[in-house]
């Protein structure tokens, strides 16, 4: 049994597009995880700058 290229097409272009919707996803998600980790790290410096701050006092 053979597939008409019609099919063939229509099934390439969908598995494209939902690959090409995987990789935006988990590049999303790793931008995300980028903004996380530098939000955290700056609310740690500033409440490491507030304890050092009320040490000196």
């Amino acid at each position: 049994m053979q597939i008409p290229d019609f099919n063939t097409a229509v099934l390439e272009e969908t598995v494209l597009t939902l690959l090409n919707q995987e990789l935006m996803r988990r590049g999303d998600q790793i931008r995300q995880r980028g903004a996380l980790e530098q939000f955290q790290k700056e609310a740690l410096e500033g409440l490491a700058g507030k304890g050092r701050a009320y040490w000196k006092e």
